[in-house]
């Protein structure tokens, strides 16, 4: 989640940039050091072209926090769900109106998420596109060789570039996390289309009990 000021980014690279001139270039050394200028990739990533998790319109960013939540709902519907297949007696309509109730009160915040994540895959999408173009225009100015590096061996350095990567890694990470809700929803909402029969039969049962006494 991309929550540093331009500030805190330049003290981040500065601490980073210093480290690494400290750090005495041995063999030994050398694995630090590739991480340190790995890091220093990123942050220019982040911080330059403005690459971050998608937001709702809320403004809640699409990440961990927010697949968390979405793993949450579906914990309990699973747990609703083995409740609903444990009731043996069929005919006790409150079971499956109460089961009723609470799995629509679960399915809702889940169809949220499910519109959320739809509407974050074109974001992502359009931000890897941005980054993409964005990335490719700088290794083209950026190239300090006699010969002008052409389009299609600058596309070629840019699937390399730590930028790209971030961008590219959000956008798989917000559809992993859509497929998940997507399936889990659509098999939540027909075992909702189950349960409110249940409740009808358990409904017209009683009713019928209730005509022949």
């Amino acid at each position: 989640m991309n929550i540093l000021t331009k500030i805190n980014y330049q003290y981040i690279l500065k601490a980073l940039n210093n480290a690494i001139k400290n750090i005495s270039d041995t063999e030994e050394n050398k694995r630090h050091i590739n991480m340190l200028n790995s890091c220093v990739s990123i942050i220019n990533a982040m911080s330059d072209d403005g690459i971050d998790y998608p937001k709702t319109i809320n403004g809640t960013s699409i990440n961990d926090d927010y697949y968390e939540k979405c793993k949450d709902i579906i914990g309990k519907l699973q747990q609703l769900h083995e409740r609903y297949a444990e009731v043996i007696d069929l005919h006790v309509v409150s079971i499956y109106d109460q089961i009723k109730k609470d799995w629509g009160a679960l399915l809702d915040p889940l169809s949220t998420y499910k519109s959320e994540l739809e509407n974050a895959i074109d974001l992502a999408e359009e931000q890897r596109k941005r980054v993409y173009s964005i990335v490719l225009e700088k290794i083209v100015d950026e190239d300090s060789s006699d010969k002008k590096m052409s389009i299609a061996s600058a596309e070629k350095l840019i699937y390399k570039d730590e930028r790209y990567k971030l961008a590219k890694n959000i956008e798989i990470f917000i559809s992993a996390v859509y497929s998940v809700v997507d399936i889990k929803y659509k098999l939540y909402e027909k075992i909702l289309h189950s349960i409110v029969q249940s409740c009808a039969q358990a409904r017209d049962s009683a009713t019928r009990n209730n005509t022949s006494e």
